[in-house]
């Protein structure tokens, strides 16, 4: 991504004044990895932080920008029990996020779950640590697996916690994650140099 742009979203390339911490050239968070793509905690090359995504959640975040199955194993030892969902949702979660360069119909849905494991999913838009930012929740959509579907999610940031129904249930899930575009973003996610 341009240096001008905190987001594929962005209206103009113009690039900054000061360069972004996450396209800078220096290890800012003094982790071993310098700038976007090779540090996981910088989303785009216009970030201005060099910090975890999810202040209780200090391991990298999968970052999906397009449709992709991955794996997840809420019994990991990098699990956090920091972002519940009320009482429904108190099981260790495994936070991953969803870059949006256009506003798009998404699905996240659980395909395969190990015994016993009851899966959860919920979704915030913007700011991880931030609850009242949720944009929605599943529990059973098929047995114990979950699913979301969104007609239109705008552009933007997602966070997305795969989850565990109660407060004790942990283990591992196939995550099938479709992303469809409904619109041509404008110049930063239009694959030209604007600027």
């Amino acid at each position: 991504l341009d240096p001008g742009c905190e987001s594929a979203r962005d209206l103009d390339e113009t690039d900054p004044a000061d360069t972004a911490a996450c396209s800078d050239g220096n290890d800012n968070n003094e982790n071993g990895l310098i700038d976007f793509p090779n540090d996981p905690f910088c989303v785009s090359a216009g970030d201005n932080i060099e910090a975890p995504l999810c202040a209780s959640y200090n391991a990298r975040l999968s970052i999906v920008t397009e449709s992709e199955i991955f794996e997840v194993d809420t019994a990991a030892e990098t699990a956090s029990q920091a972002y519940q969902n009320g009482s429904s949702a108190g099981s260790p979660e495994v936070p991953f996020v969803i870059v949006l360069d256009a506003p798009s119909a998404v699905s996240i849905a659980y395909t395969m779950v190990s015994a016993g494991y009851d899966g959860y999913l919920h979704i915030r838009a913007d700011d991880c640590d931030d609850p009242q930012s949720q944009v929605g929740f599943n529990d059973d959509s098929d047995g114990n697996m979950p699913r979301l579907e969104f007609d239109r999610l705008e552009a933007g940031v997602y966070y997305v916690f795969a989850d565990g129904f109660s407060s004790s249930n942990s283990g591992t899930a196939t995550v099938d994650v479709t992303i469809n575009a409904l619109a041509v973003p404008e110049q930063c996610g239009d694959g030209l140099d604007n600027d």
